[in-house]
């Protein structure tokens, strides 16, 4: 049912469906897109780095070789790389990071495993801060930039790694997710990813244990994100899952089969992508302070009176600290692909990427209803690394080398999530509340860069 051929699926990946057409199509100007995003860096590098990664795309879309350490995409991928791990570790220092450093200063004191054991503390995230600390002092901004390092080069690794011929495009759309820089505040949640994402990927069963158990001593919530994978990977493996539940999965099939086929009549189409809008337009301005709500669902009202009782934006997540920040357009797209997703020609890590969207959304739903916290944070790995998401419509086996629904998906995300991203580093730098670089990452240039590592060793 699913297919589970590396040599199969890289000859799927190689092959020249539509994105990579476009890409390569914008080859003649790529020498241009190079210099744009190197001029752009040196006057902002936070907006830099996205026409860099534009033009790896559009060189990695033209050439299916191995990445050449020698080439111009691997400079671009080094600025990209320097400029996220420089504006990571200027993150402003409170609560939860404030608590971290506090942690690294008392290294040291007694043996490690001890201390992590005295402090609670699933010790992964700090055995290479201990040896930070053994080396170089307890200086905080060492274990910051440490910590945003080993991170940062984690992901990109992993992307190139896992989507050999997207991974430009998945760091954008990492990138771009906004909640990205929040990996410095909720430092051993987001490490963990660094062993959910490849569990995810990887076909091997026994592997995916070895990084679950990874994940559990690095943030033990990573166990509810990895257990619903493993048990699908086992069930889909199973002798029992192919036979005893074949008719349920082909009720599911025809299900999502039968929405595919109506949402593919264009009147039918246009019809519910009005309704939605309406129907959103109606519970943003009218809903929530809506007396009727309160008397039919007092809970929801309730609910939804604490998130928006600041400020509307904060729902819909323009603000900086929105509690849907970004997460409305990943939702809105990876959920499109999910439903049009034919699943007998899905890759094997699209099928489980499904899994993980699905209970994310489940999370989202206990986190927002019940006010659940350890569930906020589940949803993290959707809110801060999306592009990882991608892999669903990007695998989905339906791009081809015409114009079609999976690849306006991708290529919309990227547009919007672009647009969001300029939008939402503009608008906090002159309000001067960004996360990073003191609130106004918008005005840090290349020399502002250089100083603060300066200034840092």
């Amino acid at each position: 049912m699913y297919q589970n051929d590396n040599s199969k699926l890289l000859r799927k990946i190689q092959r020249q469906n539509y994105f990579h057409k476009l890409f390569k199509s914008l080859e003649p100007i790529s020498k241009a897109f190079f210099l744009f995003g190197f001029a752009l860096w040196l006057l902002c590098p936070i907006l830099g780095i996205i026409p860099l990664l534009l033009f790896c795309q559009i060189n990695v879309s033209r050439n299916t070789k191995p990445l050449n350490f020698l080439s111009l995409n691997s400079f671009c991928l080094v600025l990209v790389f320097l400029t996220l791990v420089t504006s990571a570790s200027t993150h402003v220092i409170y609560a939860d990071l404030e608590a971290y450093i506090n942690i690294y200063t008392a290294l040291g004191n007694m043996s490690f495993i001890e201390y992590m054991n005295s402090m609670k503390i699933e010790p992964i995230s700090f055995l290479i801060p201990n040896v930070i600390k053994y080396l170089l002092g307890d200086n905080e901004q060492y274990f910051i930039l440490t910590q945003s390092l080993t991170m940062n080069l984690a992901y990109m690794l992993l992307a190139s790694i896992f989507m050999p011929s997207y991974y430009p495009t998945i760091i954008l759309l990492n990138v771009t997710s906004v909640s990205y820089f929040s990996h410095m505040f909720l430092m051993r949640q987001f490490y963990s990813f660094i062993f959910v994402i490849p569990l995810v990927y990887t076909p091997s069963l026994t592997l995916k244990c070895v990084l679950l158990i990874l994940g559990l001593y690095t943030h033990s919530s990573s166990v509810i994100i990895c257990i619903p994978v493993i048990l699908f990977h086992a069930l889909q493996i199973s002798f029992r899952f192919q036979n005893l539940n074949y008719n349920l999965i082909n009720l599911f099939i025809a299900l999502k089969n039968k929405i595919s086929k109506l949402l593919k009549n264009k009147y039918v189409f246009t019809s519910i992508f009005l309704l939605l809008t309406i129907l959103l337009y109606f519970v943003y301005f009218n809903l929530i302070n809506s007396s009727f709500i309160n008397e039919l669902a007092p809970n929801l009202s309730t609910r939804v009176d604490r998130y928006s009782s600041n400020n509307l934006d904060d729902v819909i997540g323009i603000d900086g600290e929105g509690l849907f920040r970004s997460l409305i357009l990943d939702i809105f797209f990876i959920s499109a692909s999910v439903i049009m997703l034919d699943l007998k020609e899905a890759s094997f890590s699209c099928y489980l990427w499904c899994v993980v969207f699905i209970s994310s959304i489940l999370y989202l739903t206990a986190f927002f209803y019940f006010e659940l916290p350890m569930f906020g944070r589940l949803i993290y790995l959707l809110r801060g690394l999306s592009g990882f998401f991608y892999t669903i419509p990007l695998e989905s086996g339906k791009l081809n080398n015409k114009f079609n629904f999976f690849s306006a998906i991708v290529l919309l995300a990227i547009f919007l999530k672009i647009l969001y991203f300029v939008y939402a580093i503009y608008l906090n730098s002159i309000e001067d509340r960004s996360p990073i670089w003191f609130g106004t990452p918008l005005y840090s240039n290349i020399f502002n860069y250089i100083d603060y590592l300066y200034n840092l060793f």
